[in-house]
């Protein structure tokens, strides 16, 4: 059995990071689906799709250097589409009663409705990044927070597809913590795949230095655009498995709060790796939920004879703020996970050696 573990982490080199990542998550959901606590399987399944959502971005911000605050659009777009192709017939009715066409007769299942919305969103953002990618800097920055912005508008506007103002309801819970946990897997699997892949490396290389990447060769745009299409489409499912998870969506649970979450998540942990985007998620997602219990009970004593309103976000705030500080290029210092060094000898150890 190490044998063949070591022949794998010699074919592929990033496997060693990804088992570092996957192994203990998978342990965890293990641990909580058989201790059957309601409220932890709902913390963790949250959990699971932040990392969806945190390792798309990282995809395409942390090989491409580029911040981008619009990708909470493509979570939204995709939480949409999703509803019109997996709800039933008889809930449009209700729900969306002014709904005509095709879209309020088609019921699709789960797995095939997210992915034919990812890719929906998917080719949306293709159109929309051509020209985005032309840009970089401050200007690419703020360019995809008016996508967020005009995103947001639109769909308050669109009310037949999305009821604008009001919130959605009468979802299927689709989203199970081993549906979450499958998706989250495969994603991060994704995230160092992409890492290692041909797009991947010129893409790093035109973040370290834009000229000599394109004196080599490089089409600095293109390979930007492929990194923005294939993180749109990430975060489209991560929308899709949230929508599915909540059982309720509204234009505003999917825009400032979202992606201010979203984003420091991947700067806590570090914005260069895969391993950062999801340190950045777990590391957030338990301080969340820590300083939430600690705000709950405040409120519950009446500490002070006040409410503790707020109180979850300051401190979130004042903790990321003084991570910032402390440790500037996140917890991972932009590094991948690796297995210790005694156990990667071991395994190296008994690796096959090819002969001549």
């Amino acid at each position: 059995m190490n044998s063949r573990v070591a022949q794998l982490l010699g074919r592929l080199p990033w496997a060693e990071n990804a088992l570092m990542l996957i192994v203990p998550l998978l342990a965890v959901a293990v641990a909580i689906d058989l201790y059957d606590n309601l409220m932890l399987k709902r913390i963790l399944i949250g959990m699971f799709i932040n990392l969806v959502l945190v390792v798309g971005l990282q995809l395409f911000t942390g090989n491409s250097g580029l911040v981008s605050f619009g990708h909470i659009s493509f979570m939204a777009i995709g939480a949409y589409a999703s509803v019109l192709l997996i709800m039933s017939p008889a809930k449009k009715v209700y729900t969306l009663p002014d709904l005509t066409g095709p879209l309020s007769q088609i019921e699709m299942p789960f797995i095939p409705g997210i992915l034919l919305a990812a890719a929906f969103t998917a080719v949306i953002a293709a159109f929309i990044g051509w020209p985005l990618m032309r840009l970089s800097g401050s200007a690419a920055t703020m360019a995809t927070f008016a996508l967020l912005i005009i995103t947001h508008v639109i769909l308050i506007n669109a009310a037949t597809y999305t009821r604008g103002t009001r919130t959605m309801y009468g979802l299927e819970n689709y989203t199970t913590l081993w549906m979450s946990a499958f998706w989250a897997v495969l994603i991060i699997i994704t995230g160092f795949v992409f890492r290692e892949s041909r797009v991947g490396l010129m893409l790093r290389a035109s973040r370290e230095q834009q000229e000599a990447a394109s004196v080599m060769g490089v089409n600095i745009v293109i390979v930007r655009w492929v990194a923005w299409v294939v993180s749109a489409f990430i975060c489209a499912l991560g929308g899709a498995l949230w929508a599915h998870f909540m059982m309720v969506i509204s234009p505003y649970t999917m825009y400032m709060h979202t992606t201010f979450l979203t984003v420091a998540m991947l700067i806590v942990g570090g914005t260069g790796s895969v391993s950062g985007a999801v340190a950045g998620t777990i590391a957030i997602t338990g301080l969340f939920e820590a300083l939430r219990a600690m705000e709950i009970r405040i409120s519950a004593f009446r500490i002070a004879g006040q409410t503790a309103a707020g109180f979850t976000e300051v401190w979130l705030g004042v903790a990321m703020i003084l991570l910032v500080v402390l440790r500037p290029m996140g917890l991972t210092m932009g590094q991948e996970i690796r297995l210790p060094a005694r156990l990667r000898g071991r395994l190296e150890a008994r690796t096959p050696k090819s002969e001549g």
